[in-house]
């Protein structure tokens, strides 16, 4: 079997992880799966870059900003990999505290989220770049096919499903998944001809900035070095009436792994040398990110922000340079993200905005859950099938673990878009009422979320899920599919987690 993933980012690179790991390899004499990941730009690994970059450097726009990992999805990381998942909490800084303040200096709540169900599992906060070198470092070089740009994906219809690209090549798979963020060329032929996008991502009308700064900034109201306070070691979140303020350590020193009852005694990882800041704000016009006027943004940064009362906000905006500027960018609910040997994850399924704090580790979710299904869904075909499954029979099951796919993340995505939509309405321009107002939604929803994300956001479970899944496809065909197992422990295309 051939699948070609489209995109090369986190959650195309995660994707090819987890297939390698988990599926089952083919009745002999079929050759081994062969995984392709086609990839418009040159990716190299972190230690093939041509020079060592500048302090900080990886840390500022090679692959996007700052970004959190969420407990759910640093459990995807630990499912895949353990050592994956330790380096990346030893390259970000991990936390379990989120303060969201006002403009005007006071604190409408405090969230301390430790995980679900006795597990412990930190926020992670990063640079998007540090959470691809992670991942990238485990792909090896042959499976990346650079600089091949994809102008076209058609469905099987009858056949197999192929790209098609610049230059006129076509290369056909099995199954081809579209890991290629919003402007998918994969969507656009499972929803239309595969030239004309007919659910385009739109703009929402806020604008982030943002960039990376010496973690120094965040000691301006502590004099403890090696153990900063929870104010110094949380990700702090500050809404007034000109837009969203945010900043967090991004690094962090060298610590020995923390315990639940460290972090219920108040201790915290040592800060590193780097930490992030970003704001949001509203702009009707979309903004020339190629171009930015640097003067201009200053300027709107200390309009907007300049009088708050936070002294680490008025010091970022006041002395640091902007290092990224991105329009906020979310797609439409699709109505499928599945058809005829294609299907979507990560961005190209679901571009969340930014509020919802989840756009990776969905994606990580979405990565995992796929490969699962395909892995058990594969495993009865091949045990069925004497000697070897036919053509159609590996397309009717692809087809029958996509969908399930589809069905059973959609509703999760869907969630928390709705959830994150009503939170970005917190960061638009408003008057003194609205400003009032806009505080009192904060703190409330803030009584109600460290319980809400504990539970049904980061209280998810992959696995468990994937069985949901699984049992709710086959209804009972397939007796003994609870023994089959949706553990990730074994691997290396021996069977995956089929055991």
């Amino acid at each position: 079997m051939k699948i070609i993933i489209v995109g090369a980012g986190i959650s195309g690179l995660t994707c090819y992880l987890y297939l390698k790991k988990l599926l089952p390899n083919p009745p002999a004499p079929a050759p081994a799966h062969e995984i392709i990941i086609y990839e418009s730009y040159a990716s190299p690994k972190a230690s093939q870059r041509a020079s060592a970059p500048a302090p900080n450097a990886e840390r500022r726009s090679l692959i996007g900003g700052g970004l959190g990992v969420a407990p759910n999805g640093m459990k995807v990381l630990r499912d895949l990999d353990k050592e994956l998942h330790d380096e990346m909490q030893a390259r970000g800084y991990p936390t379990v505290n989120v303060l969201l303040r006002s403009a005007r200096g006071h604190t409408l709540q405090k969230m301390v989220d430790m995980g679900s169900k006795g597990e412990l599992e930190f926020l992670v906060l990063c640079s998007r770049q540090a959470v691809w070198d992670c991942v990238r470092e485990r792909v090896p070089d042959e499976a990346l096919r650079t600089g091949r740009v994809v102008s076209r994906v058609n469905k099987a219809e009858g056949g197999v499903p192929s790209i098609e690209l610049e230059g006129g090549e076509i290369v056909e798979a099995d199954l081809i998944i579209g890991a290629d963020g919003v402007k998918s060329v994969v969507k656009k032929a499972i929803l239309g001809d595969g030239i004309k996008d007919d659910y385009p991502p739109y703009y929402t009308g806020l604008t982030g900035v943002g960039g990376f700064i010496p973690s120094d900034y965040l000691r301006a109201n502590t004099k403890e070095e090696e153990s900063p306070r929870p104010e110094t070691s949380a990700m702090i979140c500050t809404f007034g009436a000109a837009g969203f303020f945010g900043y967090a350590p991004c690094t962090s020193g060298p610590h020995a792994p923390l315990a639940r009852k460290d972090v219920e005694n108040g201790e915290a990882a040592p800060l590193g040398d780097t930490a992030m800041w970003w704001s949001t704000y509203e702009s009707a016009t979309l903004p020339d990110t190629k171009k930015p006027d640097q003067e201009e943004i200053q300027k709107q940064l200390l309009e907007r922000h300049g009088d708050w009362a936070d002294p680490i906000i008025t010091r970022i905006v006041r002395e640091v340079d902007i290092q990224s500027m991105i329009p906020t960018y979310i797609s439409p609910i699709l109505p499928t993200w599945q058809a005829d040997g294609l299907v979507l994850i990560g961005d190209a399924a679901h571009a969340l905005p930014p509020t919802s704090g989840q756009g990776v580790s969905v994606a990580l979710e979405d990565a995992h859950l796929l490969s699962l299904l395909l892995s058990h869904h594969l495993h009865h075909l091949y045990t069925s099938s004497h000697p070897q499954p036919t053509s159609t029979a590996l397309q009717k099951t692809l087809t029958t673990a996509t969908t399930a796919y589809v069905r059973a993340r959609k509703p999760r995505v869907e969630r928390i878009r709705d959830f994150a939509l009503r939170m970005s309405d917190q960061k638009r321009k408003k008057g003194l009422v609205g400003e009032y107002f806009s505080y009192f939604v904060v703190w409330l929803m803030g009584l109600a979320m460290p319980n809400l994300m504990a539970e049904m956001v980061h209280g998810y479970d992959v696995p468990t899920e994937a069985e949901k899944a699984f049992r709710a496809g086959s209804r009972g065909a397939v007796k003994g599919a609870a023994s089959v197992g949706f553990g990730v422990e074994a691997g290396g295309g021996d069977g995956g987690c089929v055991r």
